[in-house]
């Protein structure tokens, strides 16, 4: 049935309802619907509803029931280990759940993604009540529809969950104030467990935002602080540019927990990079078991053994800048230049174009740089000049006998570098 056809069969069906003397209770048995669908659209439609006047005081909704976790131990230890190792579940419907929901929504809702009750039992322990009210409400028949259904508040207070389905129509919900709470992840809870598990020093205040990484916590490595990261990925909510900067904006060591792995195919061209990330899923970390929500004990062994690399990584980084300074040190917009010790004449605009983009290459990790991209890249830097053109060849830049074109290098043909 479309909502056009359904609006004009409500609107004959509220008519015939106001025209007689009947009770809500009373007409709807008559016509063969429910109290709520009657209430619903008596609101919609509009004009005053005595549903005050024409209806009974309904029975309020109980709230979700939550299984109670209770520990049984057996005399033996063979006997407790073994329960233990049936007991133990993993957390992953938590975090699928936390991906799926953008880490807020109603009980329900929760409910709905974690089916297993010690999973739900534990689960409700990382997440806490918000101040806000949900707009809308999962469905919960049986044969229950793709939709979330509207809120709708009556005179009298009571509310329903309305399905906006165009075919199909499920009987409206009775839901409380309670029942529209938004719950989310408990993220000084979650973070803090694992920063103590993975022996770092977590950042207080804790300030979160799901849109972006969230530098958490850090892990001293040798007197340099490398900071720990989260990133509610695989829920379509995060900053993409944000997380990419992350990633690849830079060398520095860091490490990223994830609710679930991720793929990102990147070919650094500097070994050290791949030494110099950590990414942990945490999906693989959090268990509950005989009612205790655990953190694996390989979580600290993988940081121990990652700060070894990071230190390793931050020593020869250090080197390396170290020794990159003492030979090439630009200054004033890449105009001037001091290479091995020596100050080179003041470079020319275009001169200190080329040594711009290719510094910038060589931060990069990249050997050389074709003069067709060399040319675009000056292009764009001069966007904004009527008529530019750039030079048709580096040796209009840098010419022959200038003490200057000593900066750069030839790798082969057509292909430059800086001279460091």
């Amino acid at each position: 049935m479309t909502n056009a056809k359904r609006r004009r069969l409500w609107r004959d069906r509220v008519a015939d309802y106001r025209a007689s003397d009947l009770t809500v209770r009373a007409w709807c048995e008559n016509n063969g619907v429910t109290d709520n669908q009657l209430r619903y659209w008596l609101a919609r439609i509009g004009g005053e509803s005595p549903v005050s006047e024409h209806s009974e005081p309904e029975s309020g909704v109980k709230g979700s029931a939550w299984a109670r976790v209770e520990i049984a131990e057996d005399a033996s230890a063979g006997s407790y280990g073994m329960r233990r190792q049936a007991m133990s579940k993993s957390l992953k419907t938590f975090w699928l759940a936390c991906q799926k929901l953008a880490s807020a929504a109603v009980m329900r809702e929760w409910e709905k993604e974690i089916r297993d009750a010690d999973v739900l039992a534990a689960a409700r322990r990382l997440i806490v009540p918000t101040d806000k009210a949900s707009l809308s409400y999962p469905c919960t028949h049986e044969h229950w529809c793709a939709c979330s259904h509207e809120v709708v508040i009556h005179k009298d207070g009571s509310m329903v969950a309305i399905c906006t389905c165009d075919d199909g129509e499920c009987d409206p919900i009775p839901v409380t104030r309670d029942d529209l709470t938004v719950y989310e992840m408990d993220h000084a809870k979650i973070l803090g467990g694992i920063a103590r598990a993975a022996g770092l020093a977590l950042i207080e205040p804790l300030r979160v935002d799901i849109h972006e990484p969230v530098h958490f916590a850090n892990l001293d490595t040798g007197g340099t602080l490398t900071p720990a990261y989260f990133a509610m990925t695989g829920c379509g909510c995060l900053n993409r540019e944000s997380f990419l900067h992350l990633l690849i904006g830079s060398y520095d060591p860091f490490i990223l927990f994830t609710p679930s792995p991720f793929e990102l195919y990147i070919d650094p061209p500097n070994p050290w990079y791949r030494d110099s990330r950590l990414m942990i899923c945490l999906a693989d970390l959090f268990t509950v078991d005989n009612g205790r929500i655990q953190v694996d004990k390989r979580l600290a062994q993988l940081v121990t053994d990652f700060a070894g690399k990071a230190q390793g990584s931050i020593r020869a980084q250090a080197v390396r800048d170290a020794h990159y300074k003492s030979v090439f040190e630009p200054s004033n917009n890449y105009r001037t230049i001091i290479l091995r010790g020596k100050q080179l004449p003041h470079l020319t605009p275009l001169q200190a174009d080329v040594a711009n983009i290719l510094h910038q290459a060589h931060l990069r990790g990249q050997p050389d740089v074709h003069y067709a991209v060399i040319s675009c890249e000056i292009a764009d830097l001069h966007g904004d000049e009527k008529g530019f053109e750039p030079p048709a060849k580096m040796s209009q830049i840098f010419r022959s006998g200038d003490s200057r074109s000593v900066l750069i290098a030839s790798t082969k043909p057509g292909y430059y570098r800086l001279n460091i």
